[in-house]
């Protein structure tokens, strides 16, 4: 039988593969967006207490076959025109579970790089989202996956 990573692979292929084609892109997109924001598991954290993970970020550390297409997916999500507002929100429940401990907060800046990596309009909006974080209009501010991702994009900025 099919491993749970390969269930995965293959849904998030589908996925991708939908986004791709202009008459399921915006459905695709929808889809994508309640996976990646509706997922959440609870995996042991360094000081053995339960951290929150957004599942598909867990996966990219715990699994090589499943980091490029979960890469590839947010690409597309932050890239294509439909549902900005739901991607910008899933990114920041990301960002926000970063933000409460270092070993998911270290996950999301490698999966930022990759997403960014050859990808100026991804870069434009992920640095956009990090100053959104750090405002002092944002009732959920978060000050250390704000700094830390506007570190590293200004580092990709400098490397492209």
């Amino acid at each position: 039988g099919a491993s749970s990573g390969d269930l995965v692979n293959k849904a998030l292929t589908a996925l991708i593969g939908a986004m791709a084609d202009r008459e399921r892109a915006q459905m695709a997109q929808l889809a994508s967006l309640m996976v990646a924001g509706g997922l959440v598991i609870n995996a042991p954290g360094q000081d053995r207490t339960n951290v929150e993970w957004p599942t598909l970020l867990w996966l990219t550390q715990s699994s090589a076959q499943t980091r490029e297409p979960i890469v590839t997916m947010w690409r597309h999500m932050l890239n294509i025109e439909f549902h900005h507002r739901l991607a910008e929100g899933v990114m920041a429940d990301w960002a926000g579970c970063a933000e409460a401990d270092q070993q998911v907060r270290e996950s999301f800046l490698r999966l930022a790089r990759a997403i960014v990596r050859g990808q100026p309009r991804c870069h434009a909006i992920l640095s956009r989202y990090a100053e959104l974080w750090a405002s002092s209009q944002n009732l959920e501010s978060l000050p250390l996956v704000s700094a830390s991702l506007r570190a590293l994009l200004a580092a990709e900025s400098e490397a492209a």
